[in-house]
């Protein structure tokens, strides 16, 4: 199945959970009381679900959504029996005529075995379930949301009461607030309570301790396994303080909690009130301040204000730029202009004109490509939304969604109308090239002179697009030797001319020079990181032997960068010819005779130390991955990862795949201490003037 079959497969899915699952104008029900019971050594669960229901849904018939692999074990109401069916997950309750029309007690029992596989290995999968979506087991329990692993009806409930239940030290995780957890005669219990409607529930469990603290009504909340409690202090602290920042840029957020899970798989879900983390992700040291604050934002964008799937999914994008971008702005503007560079160059690596495909039919992520646009293109509308209307604009238009879309389900046009009526603008030129139109503008300098004026120099020339045409405003700036004069030109048409009056002499000229607009980059504006080798679709990987112990312990690297299967060639039959028909990856430092040399030639490397930015690393767990340009041809990359030991490579092989926007790593003992993205030397829209 291509990637683009798939997107479909999952819109399908969603938008029958969406119009199927939940119906418009589906009939009130009042109060939804939940017991469940975790078998993990059966990997079983036991449900008693005690459903309120009005007279009129008993006399037309109910159906609702039930795993496919529950058995039911009762069903009735007030005491009676009913008659039903259950086919392929529709649990279908034939039209009783209720003896009056007070509100009923419908009651079901059922249990199942929720037993989805685990991964043998999550190095290189792009899958971010890892293919999981309901399993008890041992190492802990998750159900997601679109399981139906309780039955489900078309309304969505007012009250959620839930009591999750397993053995000692057990503690279940789902959304609302906790009322109480504890032990009693041998088995472990919380108590949830959620009045937001919601149109399903995920569940985790696992052996956690349960910290709690408050940021003035919210509970803060972390389930944490023995191993990682020791983390609780600082996941409470940062989540407090994003809680605060996030409530004075969108508004009160909506739900009773927030608390952070830990979870068996590496995951980063964003749910409703909380989220869930794997036990390996929680413990890296930068997440409290990158992955925590994308998750506390979706509680705003993605879980109260839900996303129509039918027009795309807004909500990564928007997130992403909330968090992982606008945290970079507040540190500097240096971070804020890396940060949006890092977005052009990934959609550069990453996304071939091929696979690309436009906003309204990105749905979730399943790989890098998907990534790439999904939240790194999507994340650069938003930004240039900003600019084009305006901080206040922006902001208070951030709030009404936040407000007013609140338990609503919401598209790409809902958003084009609340800005463009907060901006007192006509956006819907905008939106339709940003969000129904696939790729990105392609700009270049043309015919660009500087003539003296007598009272100072004009510089002149042409902004040139190629390809698909967008409407644009293009930052100019000339740098002079008093400072920078700024121009900004409206850009429709395949050429726009510009002029531009300096008082002193200009020195550069530069379009777009603080990276504010989304586009495609052109080879000489990229340079060589870690995705592109990830995109290679030649690499040749070049070591010592076959047997070569560091070959086998680069195995997690090369997983990561999904060439598992690439061609291996030892140093003994490589040709230097190999390396105009190829991309370059060394294992280890290869004799200097080899076309590896090429790669830089500042470069001190021996066999057992190397020297980076005039330190000399020579400890055993020390490692260096560098990435460069071929120096005899700008198309071709050259890659060493040269660890100094077995045990370094095998420390480091699977974390470097997760640092794509790089061109060079330095790591000791396993911990990046150096690491960069090298600067290029030329660009289509920089002309020295001088």
């Amino acid at each position: 199945m291509t990637l683009q079959l798939s997107r479909q497969f999952i819109l399908v899915f969603l938008c029958f959970i969406c119009s199927a699952g939940y119906a418009a104008g589906a009939d009130h029900v009042a109060e939804y009381q939940l017991n469940v019971q975790l078998h993990p050594e059966t990997q079983q669960l036991e449900g008693e679900a005690r459903i309120s229901v009005i007279a009129s849904q008993l006399a037309s018939g109910l159906v609702l959504r039930l795993s496919p692999q529950a058995e039911l074990l009762s069903l009735g109401f007030d005491g009676h029996s009913l008659s039903y069916d259950f086919t392929d997950g529709l649990l279908t309750i034939h039209p009783l005529k209720p003896v009056d029309s007070r509100p009923s007690i419908l009651f079901i029992r059922y249990r199942a075995r929720y037993a989805d596989p685990l991964p043998e290995s999550t190095v290189g999968m792009e899958n971010p379930s890892f293919g999981v979506s309901a399993t008890i087991n041992s190492v802990g329990t998750y159900l997601s949301s679109g399981t139906a692993w309780f039955p489900q009806l078309q309304s969505v409930p007012e009250l959620y009461r839930i009591r999750i239940e397993g053995p000692s030290g057990l503690y279940g995780v789902t959304s609302g607030r906790l009322v109480d957890h504890g032990t009693v005669s041998g088995k472990s219990f919380t108590r949830w309570e959620t009045s937001f409607p919601l149109d399903g529930l995920a569940l985790s469990a696992g052996y956690y301790q349960i910290f709690e603290e408050g940021e003035g009504d919210i509970q803060v909340l972390a389930f944490l396994t023995k191993q990682n409690a020791a983390l609780a202090s600082s996941y409470l602290d940062s989540t407090k303080r994003y809680l605060r920042f996030y409530q004075g840029v969108l508004g009160r957020y909506p739900f009773p909690k927030f608390a952070v899970v830990e979870n068996f798989l590496p995951t980063g879900y964003g749910l409703p009130s909380w989220t869930l983390l794997g036990s390996n992700v929680i413990a890296l040291p930068f997440i409290p301040y990158t992955s925590l604050p994308h998750e506390i934002v979706h509680s705003w964008f993605g879980n109260a204000v839900k996303v129509d799937y039918q027009t795309g999914n807004w909500a990564e994008g928007l997130t992403s730029y909330l968090a992982d971008y606008l945290l970079k702005e507040q540190s500097s503007d240096e971070q804020g202009r890396n940060h949006r560079l890092k977005l052009l160059r990934d959609y550069a690596a990453l996304v071939t004109p091929k696979e690309d495909y436009p906003l309204s039919q990105f749905v979730s992520r399943s790989s890098r490509t998907d990534q790439a646009i999904g939240y790194g293109k999507a994340a650069m509308v938003f930004h240039m939304l900003r600019q084009r209307i305006g901080e206040e604009a922006f902001w208070s238009s951030l709030r009404k969604l936040a407000a007013e879309g609140s338990g609503k389900r919401l598209g790409w046009s809902d958003l084009e109308q609340t800005f463009s009526r907060t901006a007192g603008q006509d956006l819907s030129t905008f939106f339709r090239q940003w969000v129904n139109q696939a790729g990105a503008p392609q700009l270049h300098f043309k015919e660009v002179a500087v003539a003296s004026t007598g009272e100072g120099w004009l510089v002149r020339g042409k902004v040139v697009q190629t390809g698909d045409l967008y409407s644009l405003v293009v930052p100019l700036r000339v740098k002079t030797e008093a400072g920078n004069v700024e121009q900004s030109i409206s850009v429709s048409k395949e050429q726009t001319a510009f002029a531009i009056r300096t008082d002193v002499s200009p020195l550069q000229l530069s379009g777009d020079p603080d990276a504010h607009l989304f586009r495609r980059l052109q080879i000489d504006e990229l340079p060589a990181t870690i995705n592109d080798l990830r995109a290679s679709q030649n690499l040749l990987v070049v070591a010592r032997s076959a047997q070569d112990p560091l070959l086998k312990a680069s195995g997690d690297l090369l997983s990561g960068l999904q060439k598992s299967k690439a061609q291996v060639v030892s140093w003994q039959k490589f040709d230097p010819v190999m390396a105009k028909q190829h991309d370059l990856l060394f294992i280890g430092w290869p004799p200097p005779d080899l076309i590896a040399r090429s790669i830089d030639p500042q470069l001190q490397m021996e066999q057992d130390s190397f020297y980076w930015s005039n330190v000399r690393y020579q400890e055993k767990m020390d490692s260096l991955f560098v990435c460069r340009k071929a120096i005899a041809s700008t198309n071709n990359l050259i890659a060493v990862f040269h660890p100094l030991s077995y045990e370094a490579a095998r420390k480091v092989s699977r974390k470097i795949p997760h640092y794509g926007r790089y061109s060079h790593l330095v790591f000791k003992d396993g911990t990046n201490v150096v690491k960069g993205t090298d600067e290029p030397e030329t660009s289509p829209l920089r002309v020295d003037l001088n």
